[in-house]
């Protein structure tokens, strides 16, 4: 219960700060000016680093238990932070920005104790302790600038960070390292949460503070996991999970050494860049480059248990077969054609008369209350713990409604509606016959709210990458045969709870009173019967 409310919590904490934290980044000068290398046009608030990072932090320091590495592990974020924010507002100098990086890392090393201690082909022989630092410093200072480097569009380091935080939780999971798989859901939490103001055109970038602080965050748990005593992972499982972003900026800097220029001089020679000069537009590339981290991610899930040999063999595949197409394509001037071609007209005539949304959003509007009512109602093995913690909510959703008469749904309600919505679930997933209807009820919900998605003409619930990527993520990984079998938290409850948060986003902008309604008499419900 813990992990899913570090997760809830850090959604709500992120997509709560974004608007204030906009408001206000003009003021504070941490606004994003285009130039010659960026695609957006006009100024964009970067100050969602900082949002994603305080909803991260905020369940961590509730619930981790902090001891010596953790803490180390916590300082050191809260240093890449700092300096982060602080070249987003100044553009800091190059050694500066490394001054900052080396200070963080050196906290979470040599302070909290994260260490490489063994390398690949050499079994359990642990490495002398100034190797250990040294390279640990040089692999977390390599990733943290892979992952800057990469957010070079809409969404793309984020997805590209939630992908493998993705599997570095399940794994976690899987050996019982609870300290890593709590922060990994807070972080992809609070990512949750900030990809919904970010899909392009995006309103807000997370700015060197949150890509700094994501490449930190994932480079130091795929090291807890790794190096850890209880895991029985290859120490090069770390290249699959983040392995697209170290490809892409060993090819960058390549490139300008072997055209004479500093390893650190801005161009157009990303990844990304270059699927774009093939002709792919801003949405392709996104969705390729998630379709190939996917891919990443799935053979790091296959080969979790494989010989060093082995991982480091499908990874030079991986890397050889993407360093010789792109080249080739743009030497045969090869113009991609468009994945979303002109549809048919009986699907046109449906989109343009947003008859399938509408459909879709009756659907949602009917079966996803009469979801929450059977829950409260029917589950079984209501605690006091979770009838107080809905007193807590129902208060919450009784004083801002009192304070707050304004039209619209508050940020407050916001969260005490994602909130009821989990321990509505949480108490219908486990031993609760009557509501073993699940699979079906959330296959035609997650059917539904695609088809919204898709087409409505609502600007706020169109259709962007990091959607088909959270699709990935619900439906994709939970069918492995291996994670059914394993029947774990993360496969029976996440997925399912992102599908009703995609529900509830997708009625309350046009509802917030049924939704508002609905939250306060179930919640109310759950206490009623909790205290009998």
């Amino acid at each position: 219960m813990v992990q899913l409310l570090s997760f809830v919590l850090a959604m709500f904490i992120t997509m709560a700060l974004i608007p204030p934290l906009m408001r206000g980044a003009q003021g504070l000068r941490l606004v994003d000016i285009p130039d010659s290398r960026k695609t957006h046009v006009g100024a964009i608030p970067r100050i969602g680093g900082i949002a994603m990072a305080v909803g991260a932090l905020v369940p961590m320091i509730a619930w981790l238990p902090l001891d010596r590495e953790l803490t180390g592990v916590l300082l050191g974020l809260g240093v890449i932070l700092f300096f982060g924010a602080w070249d987003d507002r100044v553009d800091l100098d190059y050694r500066i920005k490394f001054l900052g990086q080396g200070v963080a890392i050196a906290t979470i090393v040599l302070y909290g104790g994260v260490h490489i201690s063994y390398l690949p082909f050499f079994g359990l022989d642990e490495l002398p302790f100034w190797a250990s630092v040294m390279l640990t410093m040089f692999v977390l200072l390599a990733v943290t600038n892979a992952i800057n480097l990469s957010d070079g569009l809409d969404g793309l380091a984020a997805g590209i960070t939630l992908l493998g935080l993705g599997l570095i939780v399940f794994l976690a999971y899987v050996v019982q390292m609870a300290a890593v798989s709590l922060v990994g859901l807070a972080v992809m939490g609070s990512i949750l949460g900030f990809l919904r103001f970010n899909a392009h055109p995006a309103r807000i970038f997370m700015g060197d503070g949150g890509s700094q602080f994501l490449g930190l965050t994932v480079g130091v748990l795929a090291l807890m996991l790794t190096q850890g005593r209880r895991a029985d992972f290859s120490p090069l499982l770390p290249l699959l999970l983040l392995g697209l972003p170290l490809l892409d900026t060993t090819l960058v800097m390549v490139i300008r050494l072997w055209e004479g220029r500093s390893p650190f001089s801005p161009d157009r020679n990303h990844i990304h860049h270059r699927l774009l000069a093939l002709g792919l537009n801003h949405y392709e590339v996104v969705f390729v480059i998630y379709l190939l981290q996917a891919l990443l991610t799935i053979l790091a899930f296959l080969l979790r248990y494989a010989d060093d040999a082995s991982v480091l063999l499908v990874y030079a595949i991986f890397c050889a077969a993407l360093v010789t197409v792109l080249p080739l394509a743009q030497r045969a001037h090869w113009q991609a054609p468009r994945f979303f071609k002109r549809q048919e007209a009986w699907v046109r005539h449906f989109e343009r008369d947003g008859l399938l949304a509408r459909i879709a959003h009756a659907y949602v509007l009917v079966v996803l209350p009469l979801f929450m009512v059977a829950a409260a109602l029917l589950s079984s093995g209501i605690s006091l713990d979770i009838a107080l913690l809905s007193l807590l909510l129902v208060s919450l959703l009784l004083f801002e409604q009192w304070r707050n008469r304004q039209p619209g749904i508050s940020w407050v309600e916001r969260g005490v509606i994602y909130t009821g919505t989990a321990v509505l679930f949480y108490l219908a997933d486990f031993g609760n016959e009557p509501l073993s209807l699940h699979p079906f009820f959330f296959a035609s919900l997650l059917v539904a709210v695609m088809l919204g998605f898709r087409y409505s003409k609502d600007r706020g619930f169109a259709a962007n990458p990091s959607d088909f990527l959270i699709v990935f993520l619900v439906v994709a990984l939970p069918t492995l045969p291996q994670l059914q079998q394993l029947g774990l938290f993360w496969t029976n409850y996440i997925p399912k709870l992102v599908v009703l948060y995609y529900g509830i986003e997708m009625i309350l902008p046009r509802r917030p009173e049924h939704v508002r309604f609905l939250a306060g008499m179930t919640l109310g419900i759950i206490l009623i019967r909790g205290l009998l």
